[in-house]
């Protein structure tokens, strides 16, 4: 259901190191009455699969950072 003068709402997803509850958190999303979303899903350098087998469906954007990314931000101290 799309609700007239709502636009599209952003959900983001912030994720380390939860491959075991990663999806329980986009499907509740994604349940939601309100359709025009979309899911950002945001992976912090997990290394237990969070997002690596994540399906890929056209409301979800995967974004994540790789090891270098991290080292590269804790040297700036991000």
């Amino acid at each position: 259901m799309t609700e007239v003068g709502i636009g599209k709402v952003s959900i983001i997803i912030a994720a380390f190191n939860v491959a075991n509850f990663i999806k329980k958190a986009v499907d509740s999303v994604l349940s939601q009455s309100y359709s025009n979303l979309e899911v950002i899903l945001v992976d912090d350098g997990s290394t237990d699969g969070t997002v690596e087998n994540y399906p890929s469906i056209q409301r979800i954007n995967v974004y994540g950072l790789s090891k270098h990314q991290m080292e590269d931000c804790h040297l700036l101290e991000i």
